[in-house]
């Protein structure tokens, strides 16, 4: 039998209007969190993970995606590709 892992975190409404803005999907926060690279600090209370998502049509190879988090891991504030423009929250 298997452990079940953490729960996932909870989307809050400001990361689901920036994902839909970045053409980010659910999946790929997910995914990023769980191919997770490294962390860094964000504003006080959060972390941003930096993971790898797997490229698209529009993408070949692997991308970056930048999740920021709360510090406990409880609730996604924003996501955003590493390099892009708008990669701030």
């Amino acid at each position: 039998m298997t452990r079940p892992g953490p729960p996932r975190p909870e989307l809050t409404d400001h990361a689901r209007q920036r994902m839909a803005k970045r053409g980010i999907t659910e999946e790929q926060i997910y995914v990023a969190l769980a191919r997770e690279q490294r962390r860094t600090p964000g504003e006080p209370g959060t972390i941003w993970i930096h993971g790898t998502v797997p490229g698209d049509d529009d993408y070949r190879g692997s991308r970056t995606l930048k999740v920021c988090v709360t510090a406990d891991r409880t609730r996604i504030i924003t996501a955003a590709w590493r390099g892009s423009e708008e990669s701030t929250p």
